[in-house]
This record gives structure tokens, sequence and C-alpha cells, in this order.
């Protein structure tokens, strides 16, 4: 996990340009409710690679929760992958949805399921336990290698289901 949170360019620092690798710089992008937020180095850079974007053109709810739509959509654009998408499988998943391409990405790479019924409920909040299976498959899918804990050492371990223990046991 650690490479790839490099490899998105995380730092403690504040930049006021952004390197990109092919030796251009990207102008920072910024929000009004993020200049005292914990994590607006971070914000500022995944904004400034077009990766996530603000509720507004000066607001990002930094402490809001994020939909199953909007994390998967993150992670489509981190993935920096080109291919189209059209169709999704999904009932309440249309093609004229903002997110489409990106739930039809992460069906097919196997990152994201549905919660049965053919629906995939992207605005519905994302839970700790669906982050964590979405962020260790993207992470496989990316080619990282990730060990495995022998067991859960979470205090809440009991609260997770069977269906996420794979991934949890990764974190």
């Amino acid at each position: 996990i650690d490479e790839l949170i490099t490899t998105i360019g995380f730092s403690d620092e504040e930049k006021q340009e952004i390197p990109v690798d092919n030796n251009e710089s990207l102008n920072i992008v910024t929000f009004e409710d993020i200049k005292e937020h914990w994590a607006k180095s971070y914000i500022e850079r995944l904004a400034s690679q077009n990766i996530i974007t603000g509720k507004s053109e000066t607001s990002f709810a930094p402490d809001d929760k994020i939909t199953r739509a909007e994390l998967i959509t993150l992670l489509y654009r981190l993935s920096d992958t080109v291919k189209k998408y059209d169709v999704s499988t999904f009932n309440d998943v249309k093609e004229s949805d903002w997110y489409m391409q990106a739930v039809s990405w992460a069906e097919e790479n196997k990152i994201a399921t549905g919660i049965g019924n053919s629906k995939f409920s992207p605005n519905e909040y994302v839970s700790r336990e669906q982050t964590t299976v979405f962020i260790i498959r993207f992470c496989e899918y990316m080619g990282y290698e990730l060990k495995s804990m022998e067991e859960m050492t979470f205090s809440d371990a009991s609260d997770f289901s069977v269906w996420s223990e794979a991934s949890v046991l990764k974190a």
C-alpha cells in the first residue's frame, strides 16, 4: 500500500506546482473548505490530476461520506485505463450516469460487485468493509503483491462479513 501511495504522489510537503510524468506541471486545484484540513495536500494533488473533483468549484466537503460510485470512479481514474465501456450489467446503472464507465470497469476487472439482484447501489455510502475490499482488489489489479495476515487483529473483526475476509486480512 505504501508503494501505491508513493505512486499516487502523496507527500507531506505542499507545493505550488505538481510535477507529472511527462515533465509538465499542473496548477494546484484547491477548494475553500480544505484550507485547514489535514488532507489538503492530498486533495489538491488528486484534484490537480483530475482523479477527484469537488462538490463545486469552491467546495470539496472533505469530511463527507463517499458513495460507492465516487470511490469506484476514483479508482477507475487512478488506474489510467484507456478502454471505453458502453454498458453496465447492473439495472441501477444507466449509460447516461456519470459513473457508468467506472462501474463497468470495476465489474469487468472484479474490483467491485453488486449488492445482489443485479444492483450496484451507486449512491449508497460505501462502508469501511466495502472500501477495504475495493482498494485491496484495486491494488492487486494494479499488480501489487499484498501479503495476508494470519488472523484479523482489528477490534471489530467479528463485524466483517465472510465475503470480505480475504481482503481485510491483506489490509
